[in-house]
């Protein structure tokens, strides 16, 4: 792409966007539609024109001009020998919004229902010719403020392109957990596991609940670890497998996730509650010396009910803390499925996990740890709960 400044770009891709996505037109419409589309066809070439001007130059081009004051001086200050692309159409254009704007003269319909495709065409031609550039090489997530959430829309285009479907999800998945981690209330959420709160949050800038939550369905589990990596990690047994990764679902997505980046990146924040497991960790500490954390498994793997081998992976000292997770709700509702059977499931210890300690889960005895939580201890929570963090000297 020729070397343009961002705000030329920026200008030339909001009018492809007006003459691209108008209302489809017919003979036969209604000459209403048809001058609504005129207006907004008008004000597209009027925007292009003037970005144009801007980049190569033209003297005066930041002053107050009308459509009609751009082509003779874009071709005088070029000087190549050629003339103005779509001069005569322009001039029609011009007519038919100042007809109806400054007369209320209603368009014929069979004369402008093209207005939006030649509008384009005339503008395509003239960026073109003029800076060097098509329109078709410029799209809207070129207006992506966030690089990393702007390179995951491209590598995963890019990718559908190859036929390699799988990867592009993954990277709208990584490219969506980004673009949430920055829109208020929605941090830290999990991508790929569709949440109708979340789709009610976003419908309010603009986000069609249903794609959103369509574009969940087809996209990995996205989530952040401790250290800062983002991990991906596909259900086979839900939405995660390759019957959905395929050529039409990887193009939705794309254009799902292109909708919800540009509509979200820049709203205002306001307070939302932020679930516990956003914000803190779970701490145990040891009563006494020599407290056990334990796993349990099968001892024959064909009977998972049947007797089980308990080994210990960790041993705290009397005040030695662990952060940790514990499983929500009584222990031993969690441990119905690993006791002899639901009536006789173990009572009186906490299911937890953590990553300092191997395995899935461990056990630990209730009556040997006490329990309190602390705010985690990551850049997110510091950044958005600096209240929970003493200052240092004071």
């Amino acid at each position: 792409m020729p070397d343009l400044r961002e705000d030329i770009v920026r200008r030339l891709i909001v009018s492809k966007d007006l003459l691209t996505t108008s209302t489809p037109l017919r003979p036969d419409s209604d000459p209403v539609v048809v001058a609504k589309t005129i207006l907004s066809a008008h004000d597209a070439a009027e925007l292009a024109l003037a970005a144009i001007a801007d980049q190569v130059g033209v003297q005066g081009s930041k002053d107050k001009l009308f459509l009609m004051d751009y082509p003779i001086r874009i071709a005088t200050h070029v000087n190549d020998g050629h003339a103005f692309p779509g001069s005569s159409f322009l001039k029609q254009l011009n007519i038919a919004r100042n007809a109806f704007k400054h007369g209320g003269v209603l368009p014929d319909p069979r004369q402008m229902y093209t207005v939006s495709d030649r509008t384009l065409d005339l503008v395509n031609e003239a960026c073109q010719h003029y800076i060097g550039i098509a329109l078709d090489a410029l799209g809207l997530e070129h207006l992506i403020d966030t690089i990393e959430v702007k390179n995951s829309y491209l590598e995963a285009k890019e990718l559908c392109t190859a036929g390699n479907y799988r990867e592009a999800l993954e990277r709208l998945g990584v490219g969506l957990y980004l673009a949430l981690e920055q829109f208020p209330g929605v941090q830290s959420a999990i991508v790929g596991a569709p949440n109708s709160e979340h789709a009610l949050a976003l419908s309010a800038f603009g986000v069609r609940p249903s794609d959103f939550l369509s574009l969940e369905g087809f996209l990995p589990r996205v989530s952040r670890r401790k250290s800062g990596e983002i991990r991906t990690e596909w259900k086979t047994k839900e939405t995660g497998h390759p019957g959905n990764w395929r050529a039409d679902a990887v193009e939705f997505c794309l254009g799902a996730f292109l909708d919800v980046a540009m509509k979200i990146q820049h709203a205002p924040w306001h307070p939302r509650p932020v679930h516990y497991n956003w914000v803190f960790d779970d701490v145990i500490a040891a009563r006494k010396d020599d407290v056990e954390l334990w796993t349990e498994k099968p001892i024959d793997p064909a009977v998972p009910y049947g007797s089980r081998s308990r080994t210990v992976v960790m041993q705290l000292a009397a005040h030695q803390s662990l952060r940790c997770h514990i499983l929500p709700g009584d222990s031993s509702t969690f441990l119905d499925l690993m006791a002899d059977s639901p009536a006789k499931a173990p009572k009186g210890r906490l299911a937890l996990f953590s990553d300092d300690v191997p395995g899935e889960f461990a056990f630990v005895r209730e009556e040997d740890v006490d329990v309190s939580y602390s705010p985690k201890d990551d850049a997110w929570v510091r950044t958005n709960f600096p209240h929970l963090f003493p200052k240092v000297g004071t």
